[in-house]
């Protein structure tokens, strides 16, 4: 009996929510028709979906890594070459990714654990969106560096090297 008035208390809460929301959809619709707004929603919903309707992807490595811009040294430098070599280790973390969640990447690097559904135009500014990989020597060093960075950093404000675009 209690677990039945619960839900009966619960589905007249949702309706009363529902009920009071009804009653300012007109209202909505007649601010969105003022500049022809509505109009073009209902003319090209598609186009206007990505924005309006949320939809979670699957975060991969690949999206991940498309959402920054690498910024190298100047070409032939010993900085890039160490730069090179840094990049690749972080293209294999995001592959391998085991102890971390791709979540939990994007969380550090961005902080978004998932991406909105027309990705990240225009860029966010969380502390310039940027992050700085650490330059080891290994990529098991690297991979701890990462791994420890992440889990450790409450903080999304840090200095960079990949910049997200």
């Amino acid at each position: 009996v209690k677990d039945l008035h619960s839900f009966v208390s619960k589905q007249i809460h949702v309706t009363e929510v529902i009920s009071s929301r009804l009653v300012e959809l007109p209202r909505f619709k007649d601010g969105l028709s003022t500049q022809g707004v509505i109009y073009a929603l209902e003319q090209h919903a598609s186009v206007f979906r990505p924005f309006m309707c949320s939809s979670v992807k699957k975060l991969t490595s690949a999206t991940l890594e498309d959402i920054f811009e690498v910024q190298l040294s100047e070409k032939g430098s010993t900085r890039r070459q160490e730069e090179t070599r840094a990049l690749g280790f972080w293209r294999d973390y995001l592959l391998e990714t085991e102890g971390l969640s791709l979540q939990d990447i994007s969380m550090f690097a961005t902080g978004l654990n998932t991406l909105p559904p027309a990705g990240i135009q225009p860029q966010p500014n969380t502390c310039a969106n940027t992050i700085k990989i650490p330059m080891s020597k290994t990529y098991e060093q690297f991979q701890k560096d990462m791994d420890f960075g992440i889990q450790n950093s409450p903080e999304l404000c840090e200095s960079v090297h990949l910049y997200s675009h």
